[in-house]
């Protein structure tokens, strides 16, 4: 079992990197560690992520805008009969 004092430190609430090749910490049950390659690839899905949702926001956006018009194009319809041209 490794001496408590060896231990560079006990990062409960995480670690946002290690600080020096050969770092001692103390570890918790539940907790991931991962490799640099696991973090990159984890920050690019992030980052594809942030992208999708601002996609789906632009397209939510223009899908609530066409179902106004077309709701006002119905009501005008309902109202009024088919027009005798196109509008």
């Amino acid at each position: 079992m490794q001496d408590v004092k060896n231990i560079n430190g006990s990062h409960a609430n995480g670690l946002p990197s290690v600080p020096f090749d050969g770092y001692i910490a103390e570890l918790h049950a539940g907790e991931r560690v991962q490799t640099a390659e696991q973090v990159r690839n984890s920050d690019r899905m992030s980052e594809e992520m942030g992208g999708l949702r601002q996609s789906m926001e632009e397209v939510l956006i223009v899908v609530a805008r066409n179902t106004g018009k077309l709701f006002r194009l119905n009501d005008r319809w309902d109202k009024n009969g088919l027009p005798p041209f196109r509008t």
